[in-house]
């Protein structure tokens, strides 16, 4: 007995020995996510309800929801959610349906396939900034697209003030840049498919569009929703093209709400709606997340 009591209490102290060691590997991660994630999660949410101008502490005055009530009643706040949808949803599907052709082209035997795969995946990890600066500059009175215009015998045009053509170069440069990454994730999926399931079902009869919709399309769906969800916020996250290409012109016609965020706090310094703006974001990111997960398969893959 007294055998098996010792025995006890050192499996005890082994087990709290191995508790606080836990406690003490996840100790500066808890710090470090206490204080630079969810403290400034909280402040943003307090200073919501507030108008302030975001230099002295002593300026803040509480004004309740009437933030939030400006954003649903002021029309010019609806028309960024409007933006932002028509952004990020023509993104999305073309991001997701060109990253799939392309990861369909790519998981076969084609001609200098190492070096395909790394230039599309190389704007991935370009900086934004840098790449939407280029196309600035690319769309000046004097940028390259108006030399070759001119060159071709045609007037110069003014690109920053038409709506359509700040749309076209910005969705175009965003599927671009993530295309790569897309495609990577997608070509993960399309490998991990055994060959015997298509062969079985071209034993069956099945025609390509078959064996894609039957076969394909059900094995990566996880994939596939991983996909949708991160794509889903990012249509919130639109941000660099905005500021450093169209800046919102014409007439704010391609403004969206991060653009809009980024100005209420340093250029109208008005942090009190720019953080109630985050926390509409916030809560659409989450909202979208949860239902994508509901949803998806993603919980099979834990």
């Amino acid at each position: 007995m007294v055998t098996a009591s010792k025995k006890r209490r050192g499996i005890e102290a082994i087990k709290k020995g191995e508790n606080r060691f836990a406690w003490a590997v996840m100790a500066p991660m808890l710090v470090y996510f206490t204080v630079f994630t969810m403290l400034p999660v909280i402040f943003v949410i307090i200073i919501g309800f507030t108008d302030w101008n975001g230099f002295y502490l002593n300026d803040i005055r509480f004004i309740g929801f009437d933030n939030f009530t400006r954003i649903f009643t002021d029309t010019r706040y609806l028309k960024l959610f409007l933006n932002t949808l028509i952004f990020g949803v023509s993104i999305l599907a073309l991001t997701i349906i060109f990253g799939f052709l392309m990861a369909q082209l790519m998981v076969k035997d084609i001609f200098l396939k190492g070096f395909n795969r790394a230039a599309w995946y190389i704007p991935g990890i370009i900086s934004f900034a840098v790449i939407s600066d280029i196309v600035a500059n690319m769309l000046t009175p004097d940028g390259i697209l108006n030399q070759i215009l001119l060159g071709m015998g045609l007037s110069r045009r003014e690109w920053f003030g038409e709506a359509f053509w700040m749309y076209f170069f910005i969705i175009l440069l965003s599927v671009w840049r993530g295309l790569g990454g897309t495609m990577l994730l997608f070509m993960a999926g399309l490998n991990s498919i055994p060959e015997d399931l298509y062969e079985y079902g071209k034993i069956e009869g099945a025609n390509a569009f078959q064996r894609l919709w039957y076969i394909t399309l059900p094995m990566i769906k996880p994939i596939f929703m991983f996909n949708l969800i991160t794509s889903m916020i990012g249509m919130f996250n639109i941000f660099e093209p905005i500021q450093l290409i169209s800046q919102g012109r014409p007439e704010g016609k391609t403004s969206v709400l991060m653009y809009e965020i980024y100005n209420k706090a340093f250029a109208d310094f008005n942090m009190g709606m720019s953080c109630a703006l985050s926390v509409l974001v916030m809560i659409i990111v989450l909202v979208l997340s949860a239902i994508n997960l509901k949803y998806s398969d993603l919980q099979d893959l834990k």
